[in-house]
């Protein structure tokens, strides 16, 4: 998670990191996500997004990755899966 949290200047507290690592770890789970690849990536990139957006809860950012990942075209396809 860490190498897509971005640029060094946007700083991320290390809870905040682990938080973020938990979600991302348990969408891949449900969703059977290999934990590297494109879909991966995406995944990561959209936790993150939401979490700089302002949704801080991790309960929301899981819920909040579902939905997208349900409803993405890649989870369709499972290219990497």
């Amino acid at each position: 998670m860490q190498e897509f949290a971005g640029e060094p200047s946007v700083q991320i507290s290390p809870d905040d990191v682990y938080m973020l690592q938990r979600t991302f770890d348990r969408v891949c789970i449900w969703c059977s996500i290999p934990r590297y690849g494109k879909r991966a990536q995406m995944l990561a990139r959209n936790i993150i997004e939401q979490f700089r957006n302002g949704v801080s809860d991790e309960a929301a950012l899981f819920e909040s990755a579902m939905w997208q990942e349900q409803h993405s075209d890649v989870a369709q396809y499972r290219p990497d899966a």
